[in-house]
């Protein structure tokens, strides 16, 4: 396998939402996103759901997933239908 074959596919999204600030996140904040379709318990992901894009703790609960938002003023979100579009793996923080 090839060293470009191996690379993961990387993109940076801005956290513009209130929903996931906490657990060292915070408004305005460029998260480093890993492209990947499957995600595991207490990873935090960007999803998309009935078209809006959010990123939550991913949670399996009894069969179902939760989009668990970090921020309590927020519900969690049932999230069966939505699709993983990858996982946080870095915060680009300014100073």
């Amino acid at each position: 396998m090839s060293s470009a074959s191996r690379r993961a596919r990387c993109a940076a999204i801005r956290l513009a939402s209130t929903s996931s600030v906490g657990r060292h996140l915070r408004t305005l904040e460029d998260l480093g996103v890993k492209q990947q379709h499957e995600a595991y318990n207490g990873d935090i992901v960007a999803a998309m759901i009935d078209e809006e894009a959010t990123v939550k703790v991913y949670r399996r609960r009894a069969g179902h997933v939760v989009l668990e938002a970090r921020n309590p003023a927020y519900e969690n979100i049932d999230g069966d239908r939505a699709v993983v579009l990858g996982k946080v793996v870095s915060v680009l923080r300014r100073t």
